[in-house]
């Protein structure tokens, strides 16, 4: 059977998938468009799933907001080139949105989720299709949906770094300056007593184990390794952290010097946490034309 150029045309603007997949579609349809739909979607679910388990250590950190609630979410896919792609930045936008209607409780809930209110496909379908399209490993790694309670701010540096900050009191300006201060040091936890008892003796088991062989005295050795343990401690702890406009004085003080009170924060960062597939630039460049040419 014949396959018109109007045919693949219309089935690649339904699917998104490439002109030598639609015309194979088509042809073992025998020109039926919606069998080829099917076709394309059962071929995309294989390939999605033979990509599922590739690395994905790229993406965005996609942070949007209501009148109520704002919501941070990690958004992964394999190279930097398939991060910058509209359809990756569509996808992404959309799911933040989604959450903020939906509410739902994690990514099992998400996924399940509508993509949209006219079509049965969901968020789950959609990102497989996406993978099929884009050839890419492409996965949502996480979120964090909060009320606006208090005083809220947020920063993303670059889209691969994100915070959220909520003072109990103080100003939007005191706010933002935090906000820059959490993706800049990374802190752990709000306040030195906020560490669990079992963190920190992990990380005394660690500076003992970095002084065994040094020959000093037993009391020489626990000073300093609680000198070590203290000053990691500080360093992992929002308020003892120094202020990184005024190194001098730590952010409690600047706090207070503003009359404003932190309640909590939020921190995501592209890729931690996960081992990252080191490719050069030719290599990534000739996987992607590969991918494309193939879809």
């Amino acid at each position: 059977m014949e396959i018109r150029s109007e045919q693949v045309k219309q089935l690649r603007q339904i699917t998104g998938s490439g002109i030598m997949n639609c015309k194979q579609a088509l042809t073992e349809c025998d020109g039926n468009i919606e069998l080829a739909i099917e076709f394309l979607r059962k071929k995309g679910q294989a390939s999605a799933e033979k990509k599922s388990s590739r690395i994905a250590s790229e993406g965005r950190i996609e942070i949007s907001s209501s009148d109520s609630q704002i919501v941070m979410v990690d958004c992964n896919c394999e190279t930097e080139s398939v991060a910058k792609l509209d359809e990756f930045l569509l996808f992404c936008s959309h799911v933040a949105k989604l959450i903020l209607k939906h509410k739902p409780c994690d990514l099992s809930d998400l996924l399940a989720l509508p993509y949209s209110e006219n079509s049965p496909e969901t968020i789950e379908q959609k990102r497989t299709s996406l993978i099929a399209t884009i050839g890419e490993n492409i996965i949502i790694r996480r979120f964090v949906l909060v009320d606006k309670r208090g005083i809220v701010d947020t920063y993303v540096h670059g889209s691969k770094i994100g915070s959220i900050v909520i003072l109990k009191s103080g100003t939007e300006a005191v706010a933002h300056e935090l906000a820059l201060q959490v993706v800049a040091t990374n802190p752990l936890f709000v306040s030195s007593a906020d560490v669990p008892k079992e963190v920190i003796e992990n990380e005394k088991n660690i500076a003992i184990e970095q002084m065994a062989g040094s020959n000093k005295p037993p009391h020489v050795v626990e000073k300093i390794v609680e000198g070590k343990v203290s000053k990691w401690v500080s360093e992992i702890s929002l308020l003892s952290q120094p202020y990184i406009k005024d190194p001098q004085n730590s952010v409690q003080k600047y706090l207070l010097a503003q009359n404003a009170t932190l309640d909590s924060f939020y921190r995501m960062q592209v890729g931690e946490g996960i081992e990252k597939e080191v490719l050069d630039f030719a290599t990534e460049v000739a996987n992607q034309v590969k991918s494309f040419s193939t879809n």
